[in-house]
Protein backbone atom coordinates (compact mmCIF):
# COMPACT_ATOMS: atom_id res chain seq x y z
CA UNK A 1 0.00 0.00 0.00
CA UNK A 2 1.12 3.49 -0.58
CA UNK A 3 -1.02 6.26 1.61
CA UNK A 4 -2.82 9.22 0.41
CA UNK A 5 -2.33 8.00 -3.56
CA UNK A 6 -4.73 7.89 -6.18
CA UNK A 7 -4.57 4.82 -8.41
CA UNK A 8 -5.40 4.36 -12.13
CA UNK A 9 -4.67 0.90 -13.54
CA UNK A 10 -5.23 -0.11 -17.52
CA UNK A 11 -4.65 -4.10 -17.96
CA UNK A 12 -3.03 -4.31 -21.18
CA UNK A 13 -3.41 -7.99 -21.99
CA UNK A 14 -5.53 -10.01 -19.79
CA UNK A 15 -8.81 -8.66 -17.78
CA UNK A 16 -8.23 -8.05 -14.25
CA UNK A 17 -10.53 -9.71 -11.33
CA UNK A 18 -9.82 -8.52 -7.60
CA UNK A 19 -11.30 -8.37 -4.36
CA UNK A 20 -11.50 -4.86 -3.47
CA UNK A 21 -12.45 -4.49 0.43
CA UNK A 22 -13.68 -7.87 0.24
CA UNK A 23 -15.99 -7.15 -2.30
CA UNK A 24 -15.17 -8.99 -5.74
CA UNK A 25 -14.73 -6.68 -9.00
CA UNK A 26 -14.07 -7.36 -12.70
CA UNK A 27 -12.61 -5.25 -15.67
CA UNK A 28 -11.83 -5.53 -19.15
CA UNK A 29 -8.84 -4.37 -20.96
CA UNK A 30 -11.28 -1.27 -22.00
CA UNK A 31 -11.33 -0.34 -18.64
CA UNK A 32 -9.75 1.97 -16.22
CA UNK A 33 -9.47 0.70 -12.50
CA UNK A 34 -9.63 3.48 -10.26
CA UNK A 35 -8.73 2.84 -6.82
CA UNK A 36 -7.14 4.58 -3.11
CA UNK A 37 -3.91 3.25 -2.65
CA UNK A 38 -5.39 2.63 0.88
CA UNK A 39 -8.07 0.36 0.00
CA UNK A 40 -7.34 -3.31 0.33
CA UNK A 41 -6.79 -4.89 -2.90
CA UNK A 42 -6.45 -8.70 -4.20
CA UNK A 43 -5.91 -9.55 -7.33
CA UNK A 44 -6.69 -12.64 -9.10
CA UNK A 45 -4.85 -12.08 -12.20
CA UNK A 46 -2.21 -12.17 -13.86
CA UNK A 47 -0.94 -9.47 -16.93
CA UNK A 48 1.05 -6.45 -17.78
CA UNK A 49 -0.84 -3.35 -16.67
CA UNK A 50 0.10 0.17 -17.60
CA UNK A 51 -0.23 1.88 -13.51
CA UNK A 52 -0.32 5.65 -12.82
CA UNK A 53 -0.09 6.36 -8.99
CA UNK A 54 -1.08 10.39 -7.84
CA UNK A 55 -0.30 11.73 -4.84
CA UNK A 56 -3.82 12.81 -3.55
CA UNK A 57 -1.98 16.23 -3.02
CA UNK A 58 -2.37 16.89 -6.66
CA UNK A 59 -5.56 19.41 -7.92
CA UNK A 60 -6.74 17.14 -10.68
CA UNK A 61 -5.48 13.52 -12.34
CA UNK A 62 -7.53 11.26 -14.67
CA UNK A 63 -6.77 8.71 -16.76
CA UNK A 64 -9.08 7.85 -19.77
CA UNK A 65 -8.72 5.05 -23.29
CA UNK A 66 -9.59 7.60 -26.23
CA UNK A 67 -8.48 8.04 -29.70
CA UNK A 68 -8.53 11.87 -29.59
CA UNK A 69 -8.84 14.49 -27.18
CA UNK A 70 -8.32 18.30 -26.86
CA UNK A 71 -6.97 19.45 -23.61
CA UNK A 72 -5.42 22.98 -22.02
CA UNK A 73 -5.89 22.91 -18.30
CA UNK A 74 -3.18 19.74 -17.74
CA UNK A 75 0.43 20.33 -16.86
CA UNK A 76 1.10 16.90 -17.80
CA UNK A 77 0.01 14.65 -20.45
CA UNK A 78 1.01 11.18 -20.98
CA UNK A 79 0.22 9.34 -24.41
CA UNK A 80 0.63 5.76 -24.10
CA UNK A 81 0.11 3.32 -27.10
CA UNK A 82 -0.72 -0.29 -26.56
CA UNK A 83 0.01 -0.73 -30.02
CA UNK A 84 2.07 0.69 -32.72
CA UNK A 85 0.13 4.23 -34.06
CA UNK A 86 0.80 7.12 -35.58
CA UNK A 87 -1.19 10.29 -33.74
CA UNK A 88 -1.58 13.50 -34.85
CA UNK A 89 -0.49 15.85 -31.89
CA UNK A 90 -1.82 19.76 -32.81
CA UNK A 91 0.13 20.01 -36.12
CA UNK A 92 2.58 16.76 -35.56
CA UNK A 93 2.20 14.00 -36.80
CA UNK A 94 4.25 11.69 -34.38
CA UNK A 95 4.93 7.17 -34.02
CA UNK A 96 4.64 5.59 -31.39
CA UNK A 97 5.53 2.21 -30.86
CA UNK A 98 4.00 -0.88 -28.81
CA UNK A 99 4.43 0.78 -25.06
CA UNK A 100 5.93 3.92 -25.76
CA UNK A 101 5.16 6.87 -23.48
CA UNK A 102 4.84 10.68 -25.04
CA UNK A 103 5.30 12.99 -22.37
CA UNK A 104 4.07 16.00 -22.88
CA UNK A 105 4.19 19.17 -20.53
CA UNK A 106 2.42 22.22 -21.15
CA UNK A 107 2.94 24.15 -17.76
CA UNK A 108 1.93 27.37 -19.55
CA UNK A 109 -1.49 25.34 -20.51
CA UNK A 110 -1.60 25.64 -23.98
CA UNK A 111 -4.44 23.91 -26.26
CA UNK A 112 -3.01 20.46 -26.69
CA UNK A 113 -5.05 18.04 -29.33
CA UNK A 114 -4.32 14.73 -30.18
CA UNK A 115 -5.71 12.30 -32.39
CA UNK A 116 -5.02 8.74 -32.73
CA UNK A 117 -6.35 5.61 -35.60
CA UNK A 118 -6.05 3.52 -32.44
CA UNK A 119 -7.26 3.52 -28.72
CA UNK A 120 -4.56 5.01 -26.61
CA UNK A 121 -4.53 5.54 -22.87
CA UNK A 122 -3.93 8.77 -21.89
CA UNK A 123 -3.39 10.43 -18.47
CA UNK A 124 -4.04 14.12 -17.58
CA UNK A 125 -2.34 15.59 -14.37
CA UNK A 126 -2.79 19.24 -13.08
CA UNK A 127 -0.78 20.38 -10.46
Amino acid sequence: RFENFQRFLVMLDNDLKIRRNDKIEHYSQQDVFVFDSNDEIISHSLGKDFNVMVSKSITFSAVDILTEFSNSIADFIFVFAKVETEIQLNNRKITLKKDDLLVIENLSQQEISVKSQQNIICTFIKI
